[in-house]
């Protein structure tokens, strides 16, 4: 049993008899292992990172980031 809390529209109980798998993707699953893949290591790269930040009291100037972005050939 679950219940959600809806607010003024009162609350919902409900009852979950069976959780199905999902329909198979054409081509496996090898997209999706790729996907999570490269956003857990994006997740972690940016946990790093700001770990390093934290560690050596960087301060980041947004101002030379926005100008040095606006000047990168290709802009």
């Amino acid at each position: 049993m679950i219940g959600v809390d809806l607010g003024a529209q009162g609350y919902v109980v409900a009852r979950v008899d069976k959780v199905l798998p999902r329909p198979p993707v054409p081509g496996g699953d090898a997209a999706l292992v790729g996907q999570y893949t490269q956003a857990w290591t994006d997740a972690e790269l940016q946990a790093y990172l700001a770990a390093l930040r934290t560690r050596y009291k960087v301060k980041i100037n947004e101002d030379v980031v926005a100008e040095g972005a606006a000047s990168s050939p290709g802009s």
